[in-house]
């Protein structure tokens, strides 16, 4: 900045100054809110690996965190959780408080103080917006948030940069318009600016509208615009002695390594290996991976690329079983439709894959006395997943047990992952919940029950009566710490003509209802010591996801066991 005369060049300087006054508290103060995350995070898995019996320094400390968790896990309205209400509310607090703090209004109008700000609030949103969609971001390891989950945060910080924008481009405009000065906006530094600003405003829209209506051309808008703000941005405020090119070199240089990363984990896991595809009922697909990539976990996702579906397009897939690698991919509409297509056009086919990942951050199963997984339909892919990774942490110990839920619509679903509810049941440290919410009518229809078999076709077969039914129910369940579903108990005495209509899926008791989530977490928290500690981890739609938060928050007491939850909800 320079050319002026000595006045107003002072001005600008005080200006600047209070410029970077701010954003530095803006940052330090979005810094200090993560860094109370990974206290609490640290804090947490230590407290996990001593497992205090009860009196400890520990356990006392643990005591009004448990509060704070009991109040930020339950559901609000908009937002996942009052814990992400809160964060947000506060992310935008600081965004207005720092857009009229160290302005000096008798240096400059308040009019051209906030263009001034905002110009810089926009680029510090940005910048963070960049940090919190990072696939390799280095908060999956300090806080236990992967990326996924920081994408709610990422959406607002993105809004904001947009939002900070729109006051920037208006404000200078109109004061400009006001001191009869509308040629300094046809200037190549102002052209650089409003397609800059252009460029945000149409990743904004496309965030908006674009998204949830056609995400692989809001893929392509969001990378075309994205780089020509941030080449715009750096033309428009070039000088980096100022400051503001620091920060548009560092938000685009953070998200081409990020990109140059994934490119080069792409290009290595795709050299001989093959993706072999398998139709399944109801729109499913298996997709089988000849190679892994290192380090990957069951549970846990990663991004598939298969060129002759679609050449220049990743997707995330959950990954529910490992040796080989497999993921189960419902069909809706673009890639997953053309990938079910072509797994029944030709069944077995084998086609040119690679793969890049594992992404995702979860408790480790094993660090719990009891693990609770609920999953609602294909949700299912990542309570398999985490089941199949808390055994194998486990190897033979018998530590912790595990409740294993499941409701889907269709029986046929089932055969889905028939092969993965073999290898569960044969634990004895699991026990395993089977719920089908329709098509109860039609088996009632006939005087055999339908059993299915594992390719997905129904076959006739005796019906089991109640009292074959209940004996197997019980057992199943008491394999779990206590008696996990209380109501199971009770089952015993019960009006058997009254009970909900049961049948076998492949050994396994189905009952064709609802689950009761929230009495059979219950059940699993009341019988479990203050000692003990208890995992709720679930997948599924929201209306689930909002049933388990609530309960699970319920559960969390002072003086009763440690409750921790991990939510996966559909729609990233």
């Amino acid at each position: 900045m320079g050319g002026f005369p000595p006045e107003l060049q002072r001005k600008f300087d005080i200006r600047h100054r209070d410029n970077v006054r701010a954003i530095e508290g803006f940052s330090f103060s979005i810094v200090a809110i993560a860094g109370v995350f990974v206290i609490s995070h640290l804090f947490r898995t230590a407290y996990h690996g001593v497992r205090p019996k009860g009196g400890s320094a520990v356990d006392v400390l643990s005591s009004p965190l448990r509060i704070i968790r009991k109040v930020s896990v339950c559901s609000f309205p908009l937002f996942p959780s009052t814990g992400h209400a809160f964060i947000i509310g506060t992310f935008i607090a600081l965004n207005f408080i720092f857009l009229f703090t160290f302005n000096n209004n008798s240096n400059f109008n308040l009019e051209t103080n906030v263009a001034s700000r905002t110009g810089w609030l926009s680029m510090a949103n940005m910048l963070f917006s960049v940090f919190l969609a990072l696939k390799n971001t280095p908060l999956a390891w300090l806080t236990a948030w992967s990326y996924e989950r920081l994408n709610i945060l990422h959406r607002y910080s993105g809004a904001f940069a947009v939002f900070h924008m729109i006051v920037h481009a208006c404000s200078y405009s109109a004061y400009f318009a006001g001191e009869h000065e509308p040629y300094m906006l046809t200037k190549a530094s102002s052209i650089y600016g409003i397609i800059a600003g252009s460029s945000f405003f149409i990743l904004g829209l496309s965030g908006v509208f674009l998204r949830p209506w056609w995400y692989e051309l809001f893929y392509y808008v969001h990378v075309l615009f994205f780089t020509l703000a941030i080449v715009m941005i750096g033309l428009h405020q070039p000088s980096i002695v100022e400051g503001f090119l620091v920060i548009t070199i560092l938000t685009g240089v953070m998200w081409a390594l990020d990109r140059l990363i994934r490119v080069f984990r792409l290009l290595f896991y795709s050299a001989n290996n093959k993706v072999t595809l398998t139709p399944l009922p109801h729109g499913g697909t298996r997709v089988t991976l000849a190679k892994a990539p290192l380090g990957a976990l069951s549970g846990k996702h990663c991004f598939l690329w298969i060129p002759a579906i679609r050449s220049f397009e990743t997707h995330p897939f959950t990954i529910s079983a490992m040796d080989p690698l497999e993921f189960v991919v419902k069909a809706h509409d673009g890639f997953t439709k053309e990938l079910h297509d072509r797994a029944v056009a030709q069944p077995g086919v084998q086609l040119k894959v690679s793969v890049e990942g594992s992404y995702g951050t979860f408790p480790r199963p094993s660090k719990f006395d009891s693990v609770v997984l609920i999953a609602g339909g294909t949700g299912a892919s990542f309570t398999f997943g985490a089941a199949f990774n808390a055994l194998k942490q486990l190897k033979e110990k018998n530590i912790t047990k595990i409740m294993f839920i499941w409701a889907v619509r269709h029986r046929s679903l089932l055969s889905w992952y028939a092969d993965h509810l073999q290898t569960l049941g044969s634990d004895p440290r699991v026990s395993i919940h089977i719920f089908v919410t329709k098509g109860r009518d039609a088996l009632e229809s006939s005087s055999n029950s339908m059993t299915e078999s594992e390719d997905g076709r129904l076959d006739a077969s005796p019906t089991a009566t109640s009292e074959e039914i209940v004996p197997a129910i019980v057992s199943s369940a008491s394999s779990a710490s206590g008696d996990p579903e209380k109501a199971t108990a009770i089952i015993q005495h019960a009006d058997l003509t009254s009970m909900p209509r049961i049948d076998g899926y492949s050994g396994f008791p189905i009952t064709w209802k609802r689950p009761d989530v929230p009495a059979m977490i219950r059940g699993v928290v009341t019988e479990s010591a203050r000692h003990q500690s208890v995992l709720v981890m679930g997948c599924g739609p929201s209306s689930l996801m909002t049933q388990v938060r609530n309960t699970t928050a319920e559960c969390i007491r002072t003086d009763g066991p440690t409750v921790e939850l991990h939510c996966e909800q559909f729609g990233w």
